[in-house]
C-alpha cells in the first residue's frame, strides 16, 4: 500500500476541542476524529480564524467576498481529506502508530 509519509508535516496528536462540531465523536462515541486545515501564515498574524468565525456575520456572502474567493482553500482542504480518507479506506495496513494514539488517549482523559 502506498504510503502517507509525504502527508505528516506539521502533524500532531492532541486534543481536538469541546466546541468543535465533531467533539461529540471523540468525546461521547470514543470515535477517532481528524481536524484538517490550512492556517495562516504566524509569521504575519497571529490570528487562528477569520475575524467574523461563528458571528451573525458569517454567511456564505461573506466568505465568498472576503475570506475565501471563489473558495479555492475550501476546496483544498477538502480534496486533502477526500485524499487521506480514500487512502486510508484501500490500505490493506493502516499507517498509524497505535501506541502514540493510545498513549495520547491516556494523557489527555487520566483523572489528576
Amino acid at each position: 500500500p502506498e504510503s502517507l509519509t509525504h502527508l505528516r508535516p506539521p502533524h500532531s496528536l492532541g486534543s481536538l476541542g469541546a466546541g468543535s462540531d465533531y467533539a461529540s465523536f471523540i468525546h461521547y462515541l470514543g470515535i477517532t476524529s481528524m481536524d484538517i486545515a490550512y492556517t495562516y501564515d504566524r509569521n504575519k498574524t497571529s490570528a487562528r480564524i477569520y475575524p467574523a468565525y461563528h458571528t451573525a456575520f458569517d454567511t456564505f456572502d461573506y466568505a465568498d467576498r472576503f475570506i475565501d474567493p471563489g473558495f479555492t482553500s475550501h476546496q483544498a482542504v477538502a480534496r486533502t481529506a477526500g485524499n487521506v480518507l480514500l487512502r486510508l479506506a484501500d490500505s490493506l495496513v493502516l499507517p498509524l502508530n497505535v501506541s502514540d494514539y493510545g498513549e495520547k488517549l491516556e494523557e489527555l482523559y487520566s483523572v489528576a
